[in-house]
Formats: structure tokens, sequence, C-alpha cells
């Protein structure tokens, strides 16, 4: 017995199940994309994400999209970013805004060829995030504190997630191309 025929959601043409999952490359990126993370968001931009890598003409082959896939998941599911040959902390909501600081950029030179500029801006979030946290730790140490505040304690402040924002990734950004570009020094 066969697997139902289903439709493709773009163009409407019928095949049969198996057809989606028979081709190697083609289930393999449909495992690589399931095993990402069960909220829709991180996979949809993930696929957005890949599609940076296409051709402006050409479409990418099953095989190319599987490894990307694979590719960013495992960079993801380390929680780390290595740069400048640095290990920084990433956590999944640095990738995810990364991913989408890329897909803002119009005048991002397509097809990338490897995940560079988004290991770049995931880095610069994770300094930023350090940068604050060492200077909001510095302040406290002087015994600065918001107005009607007590200091928060070391074992608090240090369980804090790291923050970031669109701004922090926009710069980023930019210092990844300067960097990547060569014009900037180390």
């Amino acid at each position: 017995m066969s697997l139902p025929a289903v439709s493709c959601p773009c163009c409407n043409v019928q095949l049969p199940l198996e057809a989606w999952i028979a081709h190697t490359a083609t289930r393999e990126a449909f495992m690589a994309l399931a095993g990402l993370h069960p909220s829709m968001r991180l996979p949809m931009t993930c696929l957005r994400y890949v599609g940076l890598f296409a051709p402006a003409k050409r479409t990418l082959r099953w095989e190319r999209i599987a490894d990307l896939l694979r590719e960013v998941a495992d960079m993801m599911r380390n929680g780390r970013v290595e740069w400048k040959h640095q290990s920084l902390p990433a956590p999944l909501d640095y990738w995810l805004t990364g991913m989408e600081t890329l897909l803002a950029k119009s005048d991002l030179k397509r097809p990338l060829s490897n995940h560079n500029y988004l290991k770049a801006v995931v880095a610069g979030m994770s300094e930023q995030a350090q940068a604050s946290a060492e200077t909001q730790r510095l302040t406290q140490g002087r015994g600065e504190t918001p107005v009607g505040r007590p200091a928060p304690s070391e074992s608090h402040a240090s369980r804090e997630k790291p923050t970031h924002n669109r701004e922090a990734a926009a710069s980023a950004l930019a210092s990844a191309r300067q960097i990547l570009k060569g014009t900037k020094d180390d």
C-alpha cells in the first residue's frame, strides 16, 4: 500500500508522500529542520537564512540545504560561537537574532558562501553582553545603584541571562563587514 498523495503548498502539484521522503537529501533536510527546536520561529528563520546561500537565478540542491541546516544546528547546539580564536557564549536567542539581522539587510552580498557573517554578528552580541555585564559589575563594586533599589547580590547578577537587541546586532554586523573586508585592524 502506498502513502497518500500530497499537494505542494506553493504550486499545487500532487506527489505521493514517498517522493518527498524517498529522496535521501530531502529526507535529511527535513530531519535537520525538525531537530532544530520545537518552536516554529526558529526553523522558519533557519530556512530563510539558508536561502541566503542560493545563487540569484538558481535553486539550492536538497543536499546543500541539508548540509547548511546541519551546520546551523551544530553551531546553535554548542551554545557557543567560535570567533577570532575565542569561544564566546551564544544562547539560542543570539543565533535567532543574528539570522534575522542578516535577513533584514538588503545590501548583503549574496549568495553567502559560509557562516562567517552570522558568527560575527553573534560574537558581537556576546561581546557586547559581556562588556555590559562587566560595566554593571564594576558599577556595583563602586557601590553605585539605581535610585531606590538595593544593589543586586553577586549570585543574582551571575544568574542573569545576557541581553541583546537589534541595534547591537546591526553594530556587530557592521564590524563583521569591516573585519571580513580586511579594513579593520585587530
